[in-house]
């Protein structure tokens, strides 16, 4: 009888993992190893950047930069701008502020090495208000994996667009924060030598550490009794979070986009939500305004589009009213000396309030992905 247990237990299991299986897209070859260009104009005098690369298949998602490309922006005013390529598959191009004019439109082409002419529909640069406000609110937020309430910030944002006509807003954020490393580096043991570091090490204590999230936001007012939209929605930060234990900093970014534009970045921002396990690496791109004008049955990826950006930043200190709930990046472990007669490589000691070994994330703030170079725009 416990035979039986046994052999119908482990039928069980078979049956349960036989129907897990890796969903891998069936994809034509002509799917793959498209071009991807990715190009914007803003009315900001300076260099603006094109990316050209190659798509590569869905089950090892990258893209590929493509070089040695002949890259030129025109507007409609008989002008020609040349672009030189900086990195492989990147391309900047400097535009003055007298062409930057709201009303003139402007376009892209692109040769590529293998004589592949690439071309976009001209796409008209409008004026963008300022931004009006960016401010946050605590609230909660259901964790979907554990249905637990999590207090946090919600960021949101004003738009004052009354006297104009610009009614297709599309924002970006970046977000900056300060965060510190719990100990100096004071001992180290390399497996037969003790080292003291008298004064202490507190070079890598104090870092800052940015990051440019790809999710796209974008709003329309058209449908709105006046050209104004309050407390438009962006992103959160949970108190779980350490970007809000020293100092956080958010950098907004607000455009003016046509309607085409909006409806592809609204397209690609739909499917990297619904699709964000599969496309982790390369978000799924669509064809925008971008065409193949040597042969009209290939495929182009990506969109060109012209803006006008206004953007602002704000700070934040201390959060009233919110208790922070953070994991302890360091977490000291408590060892006897006998420890060390069979460490390997070299292990960081702490001797004050006993003895301990310390991870170098305990010592070294850049093990978490930061920089201890103070950023121009951090407040002293």
């Amino acid at each position: 009888m416990q035979r039986n247990n046994i052999y119908f237990i482990f039928l069980i299991f078979t049956l349960l993992f036989s129907c897990i299986e890796e969903y891998t897209p069936k994809l034509n070859s002509s799917e793959a190893y498209l071009y991807v260009v990715d190009g914007r104009i803003t009315d900001i005098e300076g260099f603006h950047t094109i990316l050209i690369s190659k798509s590569t298949e869905v089950t090892n998602p990258s893209r590929v930069p493509v070089s040695n490309c002949d890259v030129k922006i025109f507007d409609d005013n008989d002008n020609v701008f040349t672009a030189e390529e900086y990195n492989a598959g990147e391309y900047k191009v400097y535009i003055a502020e007298e062409y930057l004019t709201y009303g003139t439109a402007f376009k892209l082409e692109v040769i590529t090495p293998d004589g592949v002419i690439i071309g976009s529909e001209y796409d008209t640069l409008h004026f963008c208000p300022e931004i009006d406000s960016i401010y946050y609110e605590i609230e909660e937020f259901i964790i979907s994996n554990t249905e637990e309430k999590v207090p946090g910030l919600q960021f949101y944002l004003d738009y004052n667009g009354r006297n104009t006509s610009t009614n297709r807003i599309k924002v970006e954020f970046e977000e900056t924060w300060e965060y510190h490393s719990d100990y100096p580096l004071k001992w180290t043991f390399n497996g037969w030598r003790l080292t003291e570091y008298s004064p202490p090490d507190y070079s890598k204590q104090i870092c800052w550490k940015t990051e440019k999230p790809d999710q796209i936001y974008s709003f329309t007012t058209e449908k709105l009794s006046s050209n104004v939209y309050k407390k438009f929605p962006l992103h959160r930060i949970l108190n779980t979070s350490n970007k809000l234990l020293v100092g956080y900093s958010l950098l907004i970014k607000q455009f003016s986009i046509s309607e085409d534009a909006m409806e592809y970045y609204e397209k690609v921002n739909s499917n990297m939500i619904s699709e964000s396990s599969l496309y982790d690496t390369q978000p799924q791109l669509f064809e925008g305004n971008i065409s193949c004008l040597s042969n009209s049955k290939t495929r182009i990826l990506g969109y060109f589009s012209t803006m006008g950006m206004k953007s602002k930043r704000i700070f934040i200190k201390h959060v009233e009213d919110l208790n922070m709930n953070v994991n302890p990046a360091c977490e000291p472990m408590s060892i006897d000396l006998g420890f060390l007669r069979g460490a390997m490589g070299t292990v960081i000691l702490w001797f004050e309030g006993g003895t301990y070994r310390l991870n170098p994330v305990c010592v070294d703030c850049t093990v978490l992905g930061g920089e201890t170079i103070k950023p121009d725009f951090w407040p002293n």
